[in-house]
């Protein structure tokens, strides 16, 4: 399966790699991933508005992308959001709020037809950033990130336990910086996370997945998923089937979206992202 999103004279075209067969800690994940359970996409984004950058949601509802409605509602710097959904219908959404040289985590659910109001989550770090959600076949909601603690960069992980996310921890500790965390589920339903890691090479992608106990030991891999950038008038073959959709043109900076798209591997697929690691898969064809 692949996927092109377009906008105006911008292509960006991504296509999932986990047909290649990847063996991660002994489990090979599956080329169709388990459904969230909504039905219908939903992008966030961050833009300016009054000299704020707030975080703003729409979600398409028979093919139309609905108004935005803002979802940060705080005079302070908001950016990376992140968003899935479950199949009752709620809306998860977690961003960064950087203020006064602290970057905090924040969230905001959608439930039983009304919009929580946003909540700080203590995570006991310095610094937080690149949130990634996923809900996973037993419809938990996931949340990874890339976190400092005073030291370096690691990524961390927490579950959402029915009243608050749990404490913080590290998928793995190092050393050396990790960062861009995105979260995945399989077609066997585990949960699966990938970043880049700064070996001697410099970024490297490392991946890990969650046994029911515990993550397996990281290991090299190439990027689940690439994203090439095409000249307005160029076109590519693709052999499998292409999921297209336009991004309207109320959203100004499309490199800020996260889409969630229903029945896909990666439930927010977080365009810068994917625009960096296009291009360094690119250099290696």
């Amino acid at each position: 399966m692949s996927i092109s999103v377009q906008r105006c004279l911008s292509c960006f075209f991504l296509a999932t790699m986990v047909s290649v067969g990847l063996l991660l800690g002994g489990v090979v994940p599956g080329a169709a991933a388990a459904p969230a359970g909504a039905a219908e996409p939903i992008m966030v984004w961050t833009q300016e508005a009054e000299g704020l950058y707030q975080v703003y949601l729409s979600r398409q509802v028979d093919g139309q992308w609905q108004t935005p409605q803002a979802i940060s509602t705080n005079k302070k710097l908001n950016i990376v959001p992140a968003v899935t959904a479950t199949r009752a219908g709620e809306i998860w959404v977690v961003w960064a709020v950087f203020d006064q040289g602290a970057t905090d985590l924040y969230f905001r659910r959608f439930s039983d037809g009304a919009w929580a109001e946003s909540e700080k989550i203590e995570t006991g770090l310095q610094a937080n950033i690149a949130p990634s959600l996923l809900v996973d076949s037993s419809q938990v909601v996931w949340l990874v990130w890339s976190g400092s603690d005073g030291q370096d960069d690691d990524i961390y992980y927490a579950r959402w336990n029915g009243s608050a996310f749990e404490p913080a921890q590290r998928i793995a500790d190092n050393a050396v910086p990790d960062v861009l965390p995105v979260l995945g589920l399989n077609s066997k339903g585990m949960v699966w996370a990938q970043w880049q890691y700064h070996g001697e090479a410099g970024y490297q992608t490392r991946t890990a997945v969650w046994s029911g106990e515990g993550w397996s030991e990281p290991v090299e891999a190439s990027p689940s998923f690439l994203l090439r950038r095409l000249e307005p008038a160029a076109s590519v073959a693709v052999e499998e089937p292409t999921l297209e959709f336009e991004i309207p043109d109320f959203v100004a900076n499309p490199d800020t979206l996260s889409l969630f798209l229903p029945e896909q591997e990666v439930q927010s697929i977080p365009v810068r992202l994917l625009n960096r690691q296009g291009q360094e898969a690119g250099k290696r064809q």
